[in-house]
């Protein structure tokens, strides 16, 4: 019963990775349309935050789907 318990647990872990990759892949979408109608500067900050977020997301994805860590 432990075991069900816990991958629960996983799985809203994913849900909660995978939601905040999605966001993540809007605010660098979002700073790639922009980088002609914002200042240069402001666009690059949007695309820099939108990927150290995506990385950091399938990161720690990859370590609690591989690894039986609990974050």
């Amino acid at each position: 019963m432990a075991i069900i318990e816990i991958m629960k647990e996983r799985y809203l872990y994913i849900l909660l990775f995978v939601a905040a990759f999605a966001v993540s892949a809007v605010i660098l979408w979002g700073g790639w349309r922009m980088r002609f109608s914002v200042p240069r500067i402001v666009a690059m900050l949007l695309f820099l935050i939108g990927l150290s977020l995506a990385i950091s997301t399938l990161y720690l994805l990859l370590y609690v789907i591989l690894g039986d860590a609990t974050v």
